[in-house]
């Protein structure tokens, strides 16, 4: 009798599982692309990669941090060295 039980658990819980998994395919086939990473502020600047319009390697750390304090995110450290 216990392993009818079993069986019957672990039968349920892998339909469950597929049909969970089904959905999730489903709504991801049919939901338009959603550009996470460009919302997140990551993208490309003049074919190189960026954030927030920082490119390393082109962008100086003057702009850096100009962009930095418009954005609200420039931090001091102790030593007076600033981070973004």
């Amino acid at each position: 009798m216990d392993m009818v039980r079993v069986v019957i658990l672990v039968t349920g819980l892998l339909l469950a599982l597929s049909a969970l998994s089904g959905g999730a395919i489903a709504i991801g086939r049919v939901e338009p692309d959603s550009n996470i990473i460009q919302n997140a502020g990551l993208g490309t600047c003049v074919e190189r990669p960026c954030y927030l319009g920082i490119t390393p390697g082109i962008t100086t750390w003057e702009e850096a941090k100009q962009i930095g304090l418009a954005q609200g995110g420039l931090l001091s450290a102790p030593n007076n060295v600033d981070y973004l």
